[in-house]
């Protein structure tokens, strides 16, 4: 049974991000084997030499797939859809952590106009989640722990969704 449901804000717009970056990684793939073709097909050598560093773009576009998954708290869970991959359930007791948000910087306060973004990561045991969260907590510095993040831009009613997760968390964890 949902208790709670928390999209993005602004879900055309969600949707329209994640248009644009499925077609990223799909003409990524192309240029990868473009490369490939030159480099191997034509003798160009150099030319596979490049394909680390095109895969290398590509680490944020994957990174946008599985940030800052849609959530729906359960009784005994999180529901998380990410922007392009399947739909995942987390059980609480799966949840080991609650950490700021390492990707999310405020900027310095000569430069704010309007209020900075804050937010939250949870790292969850390994296995609790498929690999691209992984991927998630590789890149935001947790190893290789599966991770998924909250934050007041990303999520409708943000506040209320940290504290229910919180408070889940402490009670599965005890």
């Amino acid at each position: 049974m949902t208790i709670s449901n928390h999209p993005h804000p602004r879900q055309r717009l969600q949707r329209l991000i994640g248009c644009f970056t499925v077609s990223g990684m799909l003409l990524t793939v192309l240029g990868v084997a473009g490369l490939l073709v030159l480099g191997i097909g034509y003798g160009l050598f150099l030319m596979v030499l490049m394909v680390p560093f095109l895969l290398g773009l590509a680490l944020p576009l994957f990174l946008l797939t599985s940030l800052h998954p849609s959530i729906a708290v359960e009784e005994g869970g999180l529901r998380l859809r990410p922007l392009v991959f399947a739909e995942t359930y987390v059980a609480w007791d799966k949840i080991e952590a609650m950490t700021p948000h390492t990707l999310v910087k405020p900027p310095p306060p000569s430069k704010l106009r309007r209020k900075a973004q804050t937010g939250v990561m949870f790292v969850a045991r390994p296995g609790a989640l498929p690999a691209h969260y992984r991927v998630v907590g590789m890149l935001s510095g947790h190893g290789f722990k599966p991770v998924f993040a909250i934050s007041d831009r990303t999520h409708q009613d943000y506040e209320h969704l940290k504290q229910q997760i919180e408070r889940y968390i402490k009670k599965g964890n005890s």
